[in-house]
């Protein structure tokens, strides 16, 4: 007599195999992400300074929850050689893991966790659409679904109707907030000696490396550079700002151009 494995039939049953994977703990975190950007906004609005804080502090829990796993999952082990330096070095994940770190640890700023909890949104939505949903209504793909399937599978193409409208648009205003938003609050941060400079730096070779990886990111550089120039170079640079200035302007944006050119000779064979 042959042997069949059994079909899971029970909600139970059919959970279990899934709650138990790394992905599972994954998804988990970014909920925590999601849900805690949603209290952190309520208790600043609505609450008090201190359960704003607390949920702020949570959200980048769920981020080292997440991102952590992610790469342990690529990369295992830590291996002390060239090669493994170079694929971490050139990974995104690697790097939102070492910011979340940087930032947990560091003094409050809002806007960082703007782009955690934006890309964590999309996660939570899609896991639900994709893994979630099936998982607990296995027949809403078929022509026999059960009512509570059906209205599963018109939540599902809702989530991706929502995805499809908004994913691009939503990736284009994070770089924004990621190079004009965190930069630049840092760096008023430094100077009104609120923060340690050193952020600025881990920042500033983040988006070194996130400019290589990210076409998004790139754009909002283009554009940022485009204004600057019509403002402060010739021939149509404003008349009241000094020609020193738009000097100072040059030497920085070259500076900045070449340090982030440099890391294409960094790059591992191969990597896009």
């Amino acid at each position: 007599m042959s042997s069949r494995p059994q079909v899971p039939t029970t909600l139970v049953e059919r959970l279990k195999p899934l709650v138990l994977t790394p992905r599972f703990a994954w998804w988990i975190g970014h909920c925590i992400v999601t849900l805690s950007f949603f209290f952190y906004s309520f208790n600043k609005i609505f609450g008090s300074a201190a359960s704003a804080q607390s949920w702020y502090y949570r959200l980048y829990i769920g981020v080292l929850l997440s991102y952590g796993i992610t790469v342990w999952k690529t990369y295992g082990m830590p291996q002390f050689n060239t090669a493994f330096l170079q694929r971490i070095f050139m990974d995104d994940n690697v790097h939102y893991l070492f910011m979340g770190f940087l930032w947990y640890v560091s003094a409050p700023l809002f806007i960082t966790i703007v782009p955690f909890a934006v890309y964590s949104l999309f996660h939570v939505i899609d896991f639900a659409r994709v893994t979630f949903l099936p998982t607990i209504f296995p027949d809403m793909n078929t022509a026999t679904r059960s009512p509570g399937a059906t209205h599963a599978a018109n939540l599902a193409k809702a989530i991706k109707r929502f995805k499809d409208t908004y994913y691009d648009a939503a990736m284009k205003n994070v770089a924004k907030v990621e190079v004009i938003g965190v930069m630049g609050l840092q760096i008023l941060g430094v100077i009104t000696f609120q923060l340690s400079p050193f952020g600025v730096l881990f920042y500033a070779n983040f988006l070194r490396i996130r400019y290589h990886l990210s076409p998004h990111i790139r754009q909002t550089f283009a554009e940022v550079r485009a204004v600057l120039d019509k403002h402060l170079l010739p021939p149509t640079a404003n008349q009241k700002i000094p020609a020193v200035v738009g000097k100072a302007y040059t030497f920085i944006r070259d500076s900045v151009i070449s340090y982030g050119q440099s890391i294409v000779s960094q790059q591992p064979a191969g990597t896009q």
